[in-house]
């Protein structure tokens, strides 16, 4: 399905550019429904889509040698998925599944290439995503090398606070939804 300009203002990555760069990147992308549980890509596939969430939620995970799935990050919606396409002939490092019904847009690794080159103010502000996802990998690595678990949690905790709280008059009002892999998407 072809994508609407105006919905891409719910991904940060396209939401402050012009109306043309906007224009010229709704043409290239496709929006896709899933429903609850489909796979959006899997490890080891070619890379050759670059997807962002437009609803719903995603989770990015990797299989563990003994079986088991360990969730690396979950996506909502305005999160880029597959940053990996942009090195050419990569294969995704990881599986990406919804976790509710999702809408997800895409765009070629060559058409986003193509769009990069031809539109200034897009690979800027890509930069400026990969910078950011650089700075909340280093944040990870330094929590995992050097606190311990329960530090973790707790810096866990208080990003989350910073982030999703409701302060009322007597207290802060966190989301009835927590569970421990959510803790992997409450500092991005």
């Amino acid at each position: 399905m072809a994508c609407d300009p105006g919905l891409l203002a719910v991904v940060p990555l396209f939401a402050t550019l012009s109306a043309e760069t906007r224009r010229a990147v709704a043409d290239a992308a496709t929006v896709r429904p899933y429903r609850q549980n489909m796979y959006v890509f899997g490890e080891g596939d070619p890379a050759e889509r670059f997807f962002f969430a437009l609803d719903g939620r995603v989770r990015v995970f990797r299989d563990t040698p003994d079986g088991h799935e360990q969730t690396l990050q979950v996506f909502e919606k305005g999160g880029l998925l597959a940053l990996v396409c942009l090195m050419p002939e990569e294969r995704y490092p990881a599986s990406a599944q919804t976790m509710t019904g999702s809408r997800v847009g895409s765009v070629a690794t060559g058409d986003l290439g193509r769009l990069v080159r031809e539109h200034g103010e897009l690979a800027w502000t890509l930069m400026q995503q990969l910078a950011r996802r650089l700075q909340w990998a280093q944040g990870r690595i330094y929590d995992l090398a050097l606190r311990s678990a329960t530090g973790r949690v707790v810096s866990a905790l208080l990003q989350f606070a910073r982030k999703r709280a409701r302060p009322t008059p007597t207290r802060v009002a966190l989301s009835p939804w927590i569970f421990p892999s959510r803790i992997v998407s409450w500092d991005n």
